[in-house]
């Protein structure tokens, strides 16, 4: 019995209904590198070769064009870019051509508009090649949205819902309790002109939830900054996310003479920005102490140096893997950059062997240091050294800020008394700290923070009975103010809390010599003696986190004081929140965005530094 192949019909007949079928066009995007020599096969008219086709699949003319990389980029793109046919055809097999539900349409938009504000990239992405090529092979059946939608409909989107989200956790944090948020703010001009002012918020829920967000960077438009402009856009703003009138309002700002000439117009608590302040300290100790003066110029003359020759750094990188150790580069100090003069000098001493070698061997006019300047280089950075740590640790805004101001100014000034050094330069920053910091013990904001952080608590004024007297009224008038509680008993198990990360240094090591003498006692339910029990009880790690022991312990057990927590811990130190909203702002007006207009700005910005906290 003959094979028919598969086929019911005989084979004449076979061959008429071939013969007499209409001619269809074939139109899968591989027919453009092959042609039909017979109905089971094709010629690749790049190499000649004839696969079969045995189960009329395009399988084995895909699989064959492996073999010419230009040709199967071209086919993947044709394929991906074909339109939509009415009828799906037995050769259109490689890539899936059936279009995307809305939803997953939607989830991919939302992740596009996503990626433009978590990692800055310009809304013309959508339109570089070397993306487009890369959606159409992970998701050819998605088309991606125009540079335009992107911008004015995705983007808009994702702010909208964000905003939402955002406004919710303040109305949930403020009707569960929350009586006190505090603001920062800064100026800045971007590289387009463009004058904004940043706007954000700190608080603690009353489930010791440390909460951050940026609300606003608001395009100053064309009105003057003057005290009176800035106030008034303050106020909006704040108006605008809708704050209660009756919650206590902090803000800390850096030095500007607008800006904080702006808050006092307002019945808002104002507080200097602590690294700023601790700055101008070392500025003024700098300009005090020649010697130093002179090596910071000298130093920054060296960097400059390896900066602008790409020969003399290839040198100095040359010499640095002689010496077994992977290159390192030079760091420039920036007046406006925190620690920057810290950060030159200390990358000088790490490279201090090559850069003496590739100095001392090349043409260059350039004078390395001598060995009483490295000396004196080395002295700066002991001295400096508590300083850097103290505006990393107050830089934080996870964690609790404000309640390490106090103990750390205490532990820079005695970490100074102790410093022996010939430059006299750590005598010129202690007398720059104390006239920075004239009264810093009499802060009350901060002393309360410091005292309700179980971290430190009265320790510093542990050998001075007036201010520990001072500080226990000053919780009494306030406790007064809240609404009566009652002590409840503790959970079971107290989860440990979370270390905080903070740089090791002996800063700590005057606050720790106070602090070696902690008993514990039983707590108590008044709110004198639960004052008097939570001071007696050891003090908890220095890079505990106080919000996790809020949590498990400190409502339970001191229910008054747990009170006053969200008024206070929360509190920034420094201002830094608005200064790095307009780092990322100088990112968002980048070359390729210099002229996004100021609302594209504010969304992005905002959608930056929002997107993870919302978890959207």
């Amino acid at each position: 019995m003959e094979d028919s192949g598969g086929y019911d019909d005989p084979p004449a007949k076979r061959r008429n209904n071939q013969d007499t079928a209409p001619k269809r066009r074939e139109r899968s995007a591989f027919w453009k590198h092959f042609v039909k020599t017979s109905s089971s096969l094709a010629q690749c008219k790049t190499c000649g070769a004839t696969p079969k086709m045995p189960t009329r699949t395009t399988s084995p003319f895909v699989n064959h064009l492996n073999q010419h990389p230009t040709a199967m980029k071209e086919y993947r793109m044709t394929a991906a870019g074909a339109p939509e046919k009415d009828q799906s055809m037995i050769f259109d097999f490689v890539h899936c051509t059936d279009p995307l539900s809305e939803k997953k349409t939607h989830a991919l938009n939302a992740k596009v508009a996503a990626m433009v504000a978590l990692d800055l990239q310009p809304y013309s992405f959508v339109e570089d090649r070397g993306f487009k090529e890369l959606v159409a092979e992970a998701v050819p059946n998605y088309r991606l949205p125009s540079r335009t939608t992107l911008s004015r409909t995705l983007v808009l989107r994702l702010f909208d819902d964000t905003r939402k989200k955002v406004k919710d956790e303040l109305s949930s944090a403020f009707e569960g309790g929350t009586s006190a948020v505090t603001f920062t703010s800064d100026m800045w001009t971007s590289r387009a002109n463009e004058s904004y002012v940043s706007f954000t918020c700190h608080l603690l829920t009353p489930s010791f939830r440390m909460k951050r967000f940026t609300l606003n960077t608001r395009h100053m438009e064309l009105v003057s900054h003057s005290a009176k402009n800035i106030a008034q856009m303050l106020v909006e703003m704040c108006a605008e996310w809708e704050i209660p009138d009756g919650c206590r309002k902090y803000i800390v700002t850096d030095n500007g003479c607008n800006i904080r000439a702006a808050v006092r117009r307002l019945p808002w608590t104002e507080r200097a920005c602590f690294a700023h302040t601790l700055q101008l300290a070392i500025h003024d100790a700098i300009s005090n102490t020649l010697s130093i003066d002179r090596l910071c110029k000298k130093a920054r003359h060296i960097v400059g140096h390896y900066k602008h020759s790409s020969s003399a750094q290839k040198r100095l990188d040359e010499y640095q893997k002689k010496m077994g150790k992977d290159p390192l580069r030079l760091v420039q100090d920036v007046d406006t950059r925190w620690n920057s003069q810290y950060l030159m000098l200390s990358r000088l001493l790490d490279l201090k062997e090559a850069i003496s070698v590739e100095l001392a061997t090349s043409s260059s006019s350039i004078h390395g240091l001598c060995s009483a300047e490295w000396k004196e280089a080395l002295e700066y950075l002991d001295a400096l050294k508590p300083l850097y740590d103290a505006t990393v640790i107050t830089s934080a805004d996870k964690y609790p800020s404000l309640s390490t101001q106090i103990p750390i100014i205490f532990g820079m000034l005695s970490c100074l008394s102790n410093f022996s050094g010939t430059t006299g330069f750590h005598k010129e920053l202690a007398s720059s700290l104390n006239t920075r910091f004239p009264v810093y013990t009499e802060d009350k904001e901060a002393c309360l923070a410091m005292f309700l952080d179980p971290r430190f608590k009265s320790t510093v004024f542990r050998n001075n009975k007036q201010k520990l007297v001072w500080l226990k009224d000053l919780v009494l008038q306030d406790v007064a103010l809240c609404p009566a509680v009652e002590a409840v008993q503790p959970a079971a198990k107290v989860q440990e809390p979370q270390q905080c990360v903070q740089p090791s240094s002996d800063v700590w090591s005057a606050f720790d010599n106070l602090a070696n003498s902690q008993v514990a006692s039983t707590p108590l339910s008044t709110s004198e003696w639960e004052i008097k029990a939570y001071s007696e009880e050891a003090l908890l790690k220095k890079d505990s986190d106080p919000c996790d022991w809020g949590r498990a312990v400190g409502t339970f057990r001191y229910p008054s004081l747990a009170k006053l927590c969200p008024k206070y811990l929360p509190i920034p130190a420094t201002s830094v929140a608005s200064e790095r909203a307009f780092s990322v702002a100088g990112e968002v007006v980048s070359v390729r965005r210099e002229h996004l207009l100021p609302d594209h700005v504010e969304q992005l910005i905002f959608l930056h530094d929002n997107t993870v906290i919302t978890r959207i």
